[in-house]
Parts: C-alpha cells; sequence; structure tokens
C-alpha cells in the first residue's frame, strides 16, 4: 500500500500563506510558514495565541470583518475579502483572503484559506486615487495640463488644458508623446528623454522644470511631474503626467536671484568705497596741507596739484561705487521730478548732440523726498546712455507720469503699494540683447569699446533709485531701442536740510574728542585741529572714548566721531556720553551710510561731515558746530 502524498514542499512554495481555522472561534489550526515572511510573527503564535486574527487585524477592519466571515460560515459560503492587518513590527499590511468553507453532515466542518500581500496594488490603486483628485484640480484651476500613456495601446491621451499651455487650439493638432517633444526647447529635450527612460526603468525622478516653445515663438516653463503605474506583474500599464505652467514664477525666481547678486555686488562695492574714502582723506588732507604750506615751492607746488586732482577724480568714482551701493551720503530735499527735468532741458540738449531730438513728456507728478543732484545724475546718465546707443541719431523720449500701484504690482518689483512718481526714458537706438540686460546695472560691466567708458554710469543710477526706495526695470531688444523705467515713492516725512558750510573756517580754544577708528584718518584730523588751536582728545572706538571722557576732568566741548565703527557706532557713543555731559555738541563725519546714517537722517538737529574732507572743511564745520547753543 502506497503512502499518502505530502504536500507539505507545495504548500511552503507559496507567494501567501496557507492557513485552516476553527468556523467558530476562527482559532487557528494550521498556519504555513510563509506567514512569518509576510507579518513577521513566529507560525507557532498564530496557533497558540487566543482569538489571534481578531487582535491582529487592524482596528478599522476587524468590527466589519467578523460579521462578514461568520455570516458567511453561518451560510456554509465560500468567500473573498480585502482587508488590513497589523504587522510585528507596527506596519500595515493589505490582505487578500480567499476562504473555502467545508461542510459536514452536521454543519460546518472546517474553514481553509489563503492569504496573499496585495499592499503593493492598494498603494498604486491610492496613487492612483490622489492622481485623479489632482486631475479633477486641474480640470477647476485650467492651469494645469495633464497627460496619460496607456502602455499597452501604445496611445496617449492629452487633456484640452495641455494643448492650450503648449499655445494650440484642442482638435488643432495630432497630440502625441513623439509631438509633444517637438514642442519641447531643444535645449530642454535631452534632459526630458533621460528622465522619462529613467521613470520607465523604475528609477525615482523628481519634479521636472523644462521649457518649451510656442507656435509664436514664445517660451514658457513648464513644471512637469510624471508617475508610473504598473499592472499585477510589475510592467508599466499606465504613465500620468501633469504640467504647470510657472513661467511667471520662474521670472520671478530670476529677479530674486538678480536682485541678490547685486545686493552682494554692492556690499563688496560700499565697503571697498568706504575704505577708500578714508585713504582719500587722508590723501586729500594732507596733500592741501603741504600745499598751503609750500608757498615758495613752485615745482612742488604742482606736483601737489596734480596729487590732489587725482584725487578728486578718485572721489568722483567713490562717490559712484557708494550711489551703487546704496551707501553714499545724501541730502534729501522734496524733489519735483519735472520740474527738476524741465531745469535740464538745455544741459539735456547739450548733452545728447544735434543728431538726436528730445521729445519731453512731462507730466504732475507726486513730489518725492531724494537727493536733488542725484536725481539730475540720474537723468543725466541715461540720457548719456541712451546718446551712446544713437551713434547716427534718433528720438530720445523722457516722459514722467504718476503711477499707483496696487498691492501686486508693487510686490514684482519690492515695493509698498501706493502712489509714485514715474520717469520713463526711451530711446531708438541699437536695442540690448537679454544676456546683456541682466549684467546693465552691474559696476564696471560695459559693451563700449576701452576708454570711452567706465562701466559705472548705470550702475550709479541703479544704486540711486534703489536708496531711494525705488525700483528701475530696462526692456530692450536688438535693433528695437530700450526703455528704462524708475519708480519712486511719494515723498513722506520731513527732508533733511544740512546748513551750509561756512566760506572760511575760524581758530578756536575748545576740547575736542576725536573719534576715528582708522588710524591715517584719525591723525589727519587732530593735526588739522591742532593747526587750529584746539585741544584735541584721540580715541580709536567707543570703549577708549568713554575711558577718556571719564578721566578727563576738564570740559569737553563737542565730539567729532565716525557713524560706523567696530563695537558701539558714533550714535550710540554719543548717547551714552550725553548722560554724564549734558549738551555736548555733537559732529558725526561718515563716508558710508548704512542704517545708522539713515536714521541721522530723520533727526533735527544733526550736524554731519561727509567723508573724504578736506582740512579746511573740517575746521570749519568743527567751527561752525561749536558756534550753536549747546542742546538743553
Amino acid at each position: 500500500m502506497s503512502e499518502p502524498p505530502n504536500f507539505s514542499s507545495l504548500v511552503e512554495s507559496l507567494g501567501g500563506i496557507v492557513w485552516e481555522a476553527d468556523p467558530e472561534t476562527f482559532q487557528f489550526l494550521f498556519v504555513s510558514a510563509y506567514a512569518e515572511t509576510i507579518l513577521g510573527y513566529p507560525v507557532r503564535q498564530w496557533i497558540d495565541e487566543p482569538d489571534f486574527w481578531r487582535c491582529h487585524t487592524h482596528p478599522d477592519d476587524v468590527e466589519w470583518c467578523s460579521k462578514f466571515c461568520l455570516d458567511a460560515v453561518r451560510n456554509g459560503r465560500d468567500h473573498q475579502f480585502e482587508y488590513r492587518m497589523i504587522a510585528a513590527d507596527g506596519h500595515v499590511v493589505w490582505l487578500r483572503d480567499i476562504v473555502t468553507v467545508e461542510r459536514s453532515a452536521n454543519g460546518v466542518a472546517r474553514m481553509r484559506g489563503f492569504m496573499e500581500d496585495i499592499t503593493d496594488r492598494k498603494t498604486a490603486e491610492e496613487a492612483l486615487r490622489e492622481s485623479e483628485q489632482q486631475f479633477q484640480l486641474a480640470f477647476e484651476v485650467a492651469s494645469i495640463g495633464v497627460a496619460a500613456h496607456d502602455h499597452a495601446l501604445n496611445r496617449t491621451t492629452f487633456l484640452d488644458s495641455l494643448i492650450r499651455i503648449l499655445g494650440f487650439e484642442p482638435g488643432t493638432v495630432d497630440a502625441t508623446y513623439p509631438w509633444l517633444l517637438t514642442r519641447i526647447h531643444p535645449d530642454d529635450r535631452a534632459q526630458a528623454e533621460q528622465a522619462y527612460a529613467a521613470l520607465m526603468a523604475g528609477e525615482p525622478v523628481g519634479d521636472l522644470h523644462y521649457r518649451i516653445v510656442r507656435p509664436d515663438g514664445a517660451i514658457r516653463w513648464l513644471l512637469v511631474r510624471n508617475r508610473l503605474f504598473s499592472n499585477e506583474r510589475g510592467q508599466p500599464a499606465r504613465t500620468v503626467g501633469v504640467a504647470m505652467d510657472v513661467t511667471a514664477r520662474k521670472e520671478l525666481e530670476d529677479q530674486i536671484r538678480q536682485m541678490q547678486k547685486m545686493e552682494a555686488l554692492g556690499q563688496l562695492a560700499g565697503g571697498v568705497a568706504h575704505d577708500f574714502n578714508n585713504l582719500l582723506t587722508v590723501i586729500e588732507g594732507y596733500g592741501q596741507t603741504l600745499h598751503d604750506e609750500w608757498p615758495d615751492q613752485e615745482q612742488g607746488r604742482r606736483d601737489l596739484a596734480e596729487i590732489l586732482r587725482a584725487s578728486g577724480r578718485a572721489k568722483v568714482l567713490t562717490h559712484r561705487l557708494l550711489a551703487f551701493s546704496r551707501k553714499q551720503v545724501v541730502r534729501p530735499t522734496q524733489v519735483d521730478l519735472s520740474t527738476t527735468i524741465r531745469d535740464l532741458t538745455r544741459m539735456l540738449a547739450s548733452v545728447i548732440g544735434e543728431n538726436i531730438e528730445l521729445d519731453l513728456q512731462l507730466g504732475v507728478v507726486p513730489p518725492v523726498i531724494a537727493d536733488a543732484g542725484q536725481i539730475e545724475q540720474v537723468v543725466l546718465n541715461l540720457a548719456v546712455n541712451a546718446r551712446d546707443a544713437m551713434p547716427f541719431g534718433g528720438r530720445l523720449t523722457i516722459r514722467t507720469d504718476r503711477a499707483v500701484m496696487d498691492t501686486p504690482a508693487a510686490r514684482a518689483r519690492g515695493l509698498d503699494p501706493g502712489e509714485y512718481a514715474a520717469l520713463v526714458v526711451s530711446d531708438t537706438g541699437s536695442g540690448m540683447t537679454a544676456d546683456v540686460q541682466e549684467r546693465i546695472f552691474e559696476p564696471f560691466f560695459t559693451t563700449k569699446e576701452v576708454g570711452k567708458g567706465t562701466g559705472l554710469g548705470l550702475s550709479t543710477v541703479y544704486g540711486i533709485v534703489k536708496q531711494s526706495s525705488g525700483h528701475i526695470e530696462v526692456s530692450s531688444e536688438p535693433g528695437k531701442g530700450t526703455t528704462f523705467r524708475v519708480h519712486l515713492p511719494r515723498g513722506a516725512g520731513k527732508p533733511w536740510e544740512a546748513a551750509p558750510e561756512r566760506p572760511s573756517p575760524a581758530r578756536g580754544a575748545e576740547t575736542v574728542l576725536l573719534v576715528e577708528d582708522e588710524r591715517m584718518v584719525r591723525d589727519l584730523a587732530s593735526r588739522v585741529l591742532r593747526g587750529h588751536g584746539y585741544r584735541v582728545l584721540l580715541a580709536s572706538n567707543a570703549t577708549e572714548a568713554l575711558q577718556v571722557a571719564r578721566e578727563h576732568a576738564g570740559e569737553i566741548d563737542l565730539l567729532l566721531t565716525d557713524v560706523v565703527m567696530p563695537g558701539l557706532p558714533g550714535p550710540e557713543l554719543a548717547a551714552r556720553l550725553e548722560t554724564v555731559r549734558p549738551g555736548l555738541r555733537v559732529l558725526y563725519m561718515s563716508g558710508y551710510a548704512d542704517d545708522s546714517v539713515a536714521r541721522l537722517g530723520a533727526e533735527e538737529g544733526i550736524s554731519f561731515l561727509p567723508k573724504p574732507f578736506s582740512g579746511q572743511a573740517l575746521a570749519a564745520r568743527v567751527r561752525e558746530v561749536l558756534d550753536q547753543p549747546r542742546r538743553r
């Protein structure tokens, strides 16, 4: 007699759990070893633990599963269902349970079943549901395009929204995947094809950004997100792609990057100019002193005059760098753009020449608070730039107008919403490429021949406009001229009006506390003041100044301090000294307009000496401040 067949090897080879259980209690009587692979519990635990199945079924599924199974058992009905169990490590496993109910003469004899892990399928179905919800959202907003590719049929379905994003009307093109590739910018096509190939190979692919070219030649940026869905055999079944037009966002990102670059360049230029201003103060101060002290040295005086002339040219370059970095010390007053330009008419005509027609369209504009000299510099620099772009003649149009910006328009320019004075300068010249437009405001960038431009004209304009809390933008195309648009906010607050300087310095005998962190400037100022009869107390920083003030028993008539110093800045030093020496006169000096200088400009009665300064200017300003009544 032959032995009964042994099916244990067959059972253990199946990719699922073979089980047998009591139909009344659902207590497992047999479980195949694959149970441990799927859920992680030892086979012995399945059999020995009371009510194992209910205890490890997902809490949200246990009630309906129990009811469903009991009903099937009572009716002797084979059944199958899908539910979740909690694995030994806590993660959720989706199972498909196929159950056979065996009947006996007395009723149900036993339950046998086969559980298979369907977690991957459920995850894909959930992802598909999420994707369909995204599609629905895309339909609603109409600015998102959707395409789906069926791999079995090799057919791509395009929604009308995507066809419109690509610049076509639905029904006018045969939209296929190869056709879609032809719409992608040639420089981005390889990237898109590589990403698609990686997706088909099962590799993770993140969001893609690439350009498409519309029929009219316009270039748009798309954010593309693709997802691959596989069939039960793990083969590609369906690819769904969502495309969003993000051109506006990309343009904003480019603007932010440009602003960050210009800010970095401004900090560099401002720092260099600040240090250079100190050096120019020393060169000009000692040079002027030597020039005045050599009345009989004709050749020496001529040499020193050349040094001072070169120092003056360097001072102009430094001022331009400071203007670009928005660190130039300014004298804001109430300025009417139209009046300022009207007063410049004759100068503008001489600057641009006879072969260029000047067209002034000056409207009624709100007043702005700005440095009048700087505003004139903006207009003249833009006019010179236009002249150089029209060597064979043309038309220069300068227009002013009132502009009101709502929140979106202002935010796009980094401004606050409100009323603005607008200045528009247009020419009919050679125009610029996009690459040139990106760099025109950088210091020392120029397209002119060597020796025909410093590359600081437009960077100076940029800095002046930014320091005046405004915005400048340019639009241009090769052969179609250039237009600059400047917006300056309507003026608010009290302008900073500096008192006129005395024509010649007088001597004095008062005590001056001089605080300057740059030794050469400190030595020069000390020499000039002592040469005019003043007693000078020296300090290189605020800490030393406070100590000198404490130790000096006599009167201190004037605090002459740099504004920007390491540690405690000049205004805070002055505030501390005034608590122990009430009414102390203060004269600030700086060649670098940071926030400290800006705050000074908002206060009344502030005395200020810009760097670089001559010895004569220093002595005159000190005498002027000392002649003022003490502050109460």
